[in-house]
């Protein structure tokens, strides 16, 4: 359904979690240069890309479809500390919310 290509390499990872009220899955890439999410339908074709910017995501921690959020943590404010966040489901790289102090 989905193909990741580099030159060099492509780091796997497990943030691979599928949807089921918007019959969707959501997929972690560095394609960007840094790892970001992106939510695609299940043909595998992207609907829109989730977060984005120079820092990376660490991992997907959990995922509300109620209420619309995807929580992970990263590193966007420093790459020396970790947090977790939060990012709504149908915003394109929308607002990103840090939840811990």
């Amino acid at each position: 359904v989905l193909t990741e290509k580099s030159t060099a390499w492509v780091n796997l990872n497990f943030d691979l979690r599928f949807l089921k009220k918007s019959k969707s899955f959501l997929w972690a890439s560095e394609r960007s240069g840094f790892k970001h999410l992106y939510l695609f339908d299940l043909q595998g074709t992207m609907q829109r890309q989730l977060t984005t910017g120079d820092w990376a995501v660490d991992s997907v921690e959990f995922v509300d479809e109620e209420a619309g959020f995807v929580y992970f943590t990263g590193r966007k404010d420093s790459v020396l500390e970790r947090h977790l966040y939060r990012i709504s489901l149908e915003v394109e790289c929308g607002d990103v919310e840090r939840m811990t102090v």
